[in-house]
């Protein structure tokens, strides 16, 4: 019975995730280098020298597919992540180095084909490391859960990346040229821009920690062993919520590259300051490891000013302001309104409200007096004339 359950639960979510992404991109196929892994290809090559290599692209479908094999220059994604250039784009380098001995490639279902290739690095090419890939990509077919759903066209595209040293003296130098705060639509980012000025292949870890009032203390992330665990975990969560990651920030040689992510907490007020710390890594193509690393610090500091929450403000305090100073040019009628008064002993301020017909309140009023309202004999007092009032 529960089996069922699951059964009929899983397909009506298959059928709400049909109908809600109906052109999602998914990849029918694979792509596995000669050794067998996939994704990166290192090679260090001198001026004029060739690397010749191949990859597999195996057919995971149950259909027949095409796909396309073409090589393209690297570049970076708006989230400055590794991406190659379009097949549009002009190709400049790693591009222009790749002859692909197939193009398009026909794969029968569950299907493997071995694509050769060869890159030159060109005999004038200067040091350093260049970056690049091959990408494949395939459209497919789609049918929803239901006989009656379309049919849809998805193209996936997948990227193996490519990367060639050119051996000679070595340039390692990234470059922060600014770290900026911006308000946005109410929203609070952070931009990092960097620039490669050397010729090595740059990777960038960042963090920005924010600290300020409110609630942004330095006291207020610190961690000691004697805390109970459930406040420890409240504290590094809450550091979590003030600090911003970039993780990955890959820069291509001579490229500008710019970052900008958005701080998910939304104080309505306060004054902060922002540290960004960089760690620059050279990219080593041999090794496929991050060395040479190289650390910065940048301080920014801002304010948050809600202009609805001022906007408010103003207009209460105006509103206060006019009715207080209303109240006042009432009262300041009312006193010119109003005859003098001297007070006989004995008589109280609830005594002459009756016998002048007013409110003893008016009366105290009028006369800026305070509890217990005493009089004196010969005391002279404002009376309203106009007030009609009983107490």
């Amino acid at each position: 019975m529960k089996r069922l359950l699951f059964t009929k639960v899983g397909f009506l979510l298959s059928s709400v995730m049909l109908m809600t992404f109906p052109l999602q991109t998914f990849a029918a196929y694979n792509v596995s280098l000669s050794d067998g892994t996939s994704g990166l290809l290192n090679y260090s090559l001198n001026p004029g020298e060739s690397k010749s290599d191949k990859f597999t692209v195996a057919n995971l479908g149950d259909e027949a597919l095409t796909v396309h094999v073409y090589a393209a220059d690297g570049t970076k994604s708006s989230q400055g992540t590794f991406a190659l250039t379009n097949l549009e784009s002009e190709q400049r380098t790693i591009g222009k180095w790749i002859h692909l001995e197939k193009e398009f490639i026909e794969l029968q279902p569950k299907e493997k084909v071995e694509v050769p290739f060869t890159v030159t690095a060109p005999e004038t090419i200067t040091p350093g490391t260049y970056s690049g890939g091959i990408a494949t990509e395939s459209v497919v077919s789609v049918a929803a859960a239901t006989s009656s759903a379309p049919v849809f066209a998805t193209k996936a595209r997948l990227v193996t990346k490519l990367f060639v040293n050119v051996p000679g003296e070595k340039n390692h130098k990234p470059e922060w040229l600014d770290f900026a705060y911006n308000n946005l639509s109410g929203n609070n980012n952070f931009t990092l821009k960097f620039k490669n000025s050397g010729n090595t292949y740059v990777i960038a870890e960042s963090k920005i920690e924010i600290f300020g009032f409110p609630n942004a203390q330095a006291s207020d992330f610190e961690i000691s062993d004697d805390m109970p665990e459930s406040l420890k975990n409240e504290k590094i969560k809450n550091k979590y919520d003030y600090t911003i990651r970039f993780n990955n920030i890959e820069m291509i040689q001579q490229n500008d590259e710019q970052i900008t992510s958005y701080w998910k907490m939304k104080p309505l007020f306060g004054s902060y300051t922002a540290k960004a710390t960089v760690v620059f890594y050279e990219y080593d193509v041999i090794t496929g490891q991050k060395i040479n690393p190289q650390t910065a610090t940048k301080e920014i500091s801002f304010m948050i000013i809600d202009f609805n929450i001022i906007l408010l403000t103003l207009l209460l305090l105006a509103l206060a302001g006019s009715t207080l100073g209303a109240h006042k040019i009432y009262r300041h009628a009312q006193r010119k309104n109003s005859d003098t008064y001297v007070v006989q002993s004995g008589e109280t301020l609830v005594n002459i409200a009756k016998a002048k017909n007013i409110s003893w309140k008016t009366l105290a009023k009028v006369n800026k007096l305070k509890a217990p309202y005493e009089l004196t004999s010969n005391q002279k007092i404002l009376v309203p004339r106009s007030e009609k009032k009983k107490s």
